[in-house]
């Protein structure tokens, strides 16, 4: 099978993850609409806010199923029994609200009790910063680097698992975060010419961050005998993109039974995927 391999002319320039102090976080852009997020039972999340924290609503009777702690911008929530989803307010001294949809389940194979990198919440605007001029003018700075297109965040990710260790760069608005690597068999659902289910092993590999975007390379090994079309039609889950390396699977055993698919996504893989 002819293999079409991203061939990257674009290198992007060293630069480390802590200039903005904030590798191996979870970012999300608040856009007004709840944000949902699952917790594990007897895991702790840790949720970063633009401001300091004035006021948090939660239910009475959640209160006895949360535990709940906020020092500064900082809120800790620590499940202790499983619970459906349910709406918290939060209010900072700026009067930014932000609505949470929270709901826990307990640990599961596929869920295990892995501590999960802190989710920082961030505002769509500009942070103006008085700075230094004879004129004293005020200079508005980007809190935030402008957002890569899924275009290049996938050309990142595929020169990060196909290329030579040499051509690889890391990238100041890129980051590396956490991974469950456990081995997805529904991933991709759908039938072959003859009508045969798919039967395709899917393995995560990586998983990158960048603004409010993730995107995850996942290896897709065909177990069947029969040649698979990929088609992101068929792909479980809510993604953004999605790109395969090859579009065509070979049966299992051949050389080409394999390839890669590249999926962005607003939250994290495993998230996106249910």
């Amino acid at each position: 099978m002819k293999k079409y391999i991203f061939y990257l002319l674009i290198y992007f320039t060293s630069a480390s993850s802590a200039l903005f102090g904030m590798a191996d976080y979870e970012r999300i852009l608040w856009d007004y609409n709840p944000i949902k997020l699952e917790l594990t039972v007897g895991v702790e999340r840790r949720i970063d806010l633009p401001a300091n924290i004035q006021d948090i609503k939660i239910k009475q009777n959640l209160s006895k199923l949360l535990k709940s702690l906020d020092i500064d911008n900082r809120i800790f929530w620590l499940a202790k029994k499983p619970f459906s989803q349910s709406r918290i307010l939060i209010i900072d001294d700026k009067n930014h609200q932000f609505i949470f949809d929270v709901s826990a389940v307990t640990a599961t194979a596929t869920k295990g009790k892995q501590k999960p990198p802190p989710l920082l919440v961030l505002i769509n605007k500009k942070s103006k910063n008085r700075v230094s001029h004879k004129s004293d003018k005020t200079k508005e700075v980007p809190f935030f680097k402008k957002q890569l297109s899924y275009i290049d965040l996938t050309r990142f990710v595929a020169k990060e698992t196909y290329a030579p260790e040499r051509l690889r760069n890391s990238h100041y608005n890129i980051n590396r975060v956490p991974l469950n690597k456990a081995v997805v068999y529904n991933l991709i659902n759908g039938v072959s010419e003859n009508s045969v289910p798919f039967n395709i092993k899917a393995e995560p590999l990586a998983s990158w961050s960048s603004g409010n975007a993730f995107v995850t390379a996942v290896k897709l090994i065909n177990q069947s005998k029969h040649k698979i079309i990929l088609d992101p039609r068929y792909l479980k889950g809510r993604w953004l993109a999605a790109t395969f390396q090859h579009h065509l699977l070979f049966p299992a055993g051949d050389g080409a039974d394999n390839t890669v698919v590249y999926l962005i996504s607003k939250r994290h893989f495993e998230e996106s995927l249910r």
